[in-house]
């Protein structure tokens, strides 16, 4: 990743890669979308996000290859296609997995019904360093309150959206 900064160009809020001859400059958010909806880029044979590249161009120091499943980077509005410098942070493996408002399609509330759990139904869930934690109660209310105090209480990572 040395030649980072010599392959590649930043301009209005794009990221630039210069050609195999280094004549012609292709926008990196031209090209095509990986199945889990993140664009990748061919860097010296190696695959990268496009959201790793621009944080990498923009922090010198930060070592794009270093563990990159504890090392990752969020995209603070959710959205996997904008690749802003300014819409990118560096998180934890936890706080990633907070920043998510659907799973499978369905939007994520942090509390569900289990029928097969005759007793206790519902249960409260959130993520603490990368691992789940599941409590479950008699009624949606309990576990809907439940999750909100442990959002407090687990200093819950919020998404970085200003609004």
């Amino acid at each position: 990743m040395e030649m980072l900064g010599n392959l590649f160009k930043y301009e209005n809020d794009k990221l630039y890669k210069k050609n195999k001859r280094g004549k012609k400059w292709t926008c990196c958010n031209d090209l095509c979308i990986d199945r889990d909806g993140y664009i990748q880029v061919n860097v010296n044979n190696k695959m990268y996000k496009l959201h790793r590249l621009v944080y990498k161009f923009f922090h010198k120091d930060w070592d794009i290859d270093f563990e990159p499943y504890k090392n990752q980077i969020d995209h603070k509005d959710q959205d996997k296609l904008n690749n802003t410098i300014d819409n990118l942070k560096l998180v934890t493996i936890s706080q990633n997995c907070q920043n998510k408002n659907t799973m499978y399609g369905e939007p994520i509330k942090g509390y569900c019904f289990n029928k097969s759990k005759r007793n206790k139904p519902w249960a409260a869930y959130w993520c603490v360093d990368g691992k789940q934690i599941r409590k479950s109660f008699k009624t949606e209310e309990e576990a809907k309150d439940y999750r909100e105090k442990m959002v407090i209480e687990c200093n819950y990572y919020r998404p970085c959206i200003e609004l």
